[in-house]
């Protein structure tokens, strides 16, 4: 049996270089694709894979994104119409209009800003905080409570949801919906991170 395993390589050998050889030559590839013209049935360009031929179909990498489109933060931002405010009013002392500080005053969870940039709180009465800072506006509801039963009240305003400085996030991305940048600076990338990051694959 072993005597014909030498044969039986070199009829294997001779079968690899006969394939080899059946297929079309370079000069054949190249001729017949124009030999019937170039607009016949079946007619090919061959072309050179290089660098600048693949170049056109090379997918482009997308603009660069700047991260830094956003110079506020929370310590200067403006009411707007649509905002929400939590406004806190605590009297210094019992008997007043509020519940004193140390149970935590009287809170206002959600006091809107309406078109006209005007907020209502009891006692204080309507109030225009168009453009006006948080800061601004626990001044005027101290001043619109001066006259009231009010002792020596302490208000601080926060901004509960801030329609006006957000943004909506639509497209590929894994969560879309609205996200404010009301505690921190929001940028672009803030934005698109919120949003569960994009959908589409990396290249």
């Amino acid at each position: 049996m072993f005597r014909f395993l030498p044969l039986v390589i070199l009829m294997g050998l001779s079968g690899c270089s006969i394939l080899a050889g059946s297929g079309p030559t370079r000069g054949a590839i190249m001729d017949a694709g124009t030999a019937q013209g170039a607009d016949a049935p079946g007619a090919y360009d061959v072309v050179d894979v290089n660098a600048s031929t693949i170049e056109p179909y090379v997918l482009k990498r997308p603009p660069e994104v700047d991260g830094n489109t956003s110079d506020g933060y929370a310590g200067n931002m403006r009411a707007r119409p649509g905002d929400v405010l939590r406004i806190l009013v605590a009297d210094s002392m019992e008997g007043g209009l509020f519940a004193p500080l140390n149970t935590g005053g009287t809170v206002f969870e959600a006091v809107r800003v309406d078109a006209e940039g005007m907020i209502s709180l009891p006692y204080a009465g309507h109030l225009r905080v168009r453009n006006k800072t948080l800061g601004a506006i626990e001044q005027m509801v101290k001043n619109a409570l001066r006259n009231t039963a009010a002792v020596q009240p302490q208000v601080m305003v926060d901004l509960a949801d801030d329609r006006s400085n957000s943004v909506l996030v639509t497209g590929a991305v894994a969560q879309p919906g609205r996200f404010g940048g009301n505690k921190s600076p929001l940028t672009a990338l803030d934005a698109v991170a919120q949003a569960g990051g994009s959908t589409l694959p990396p290249y």
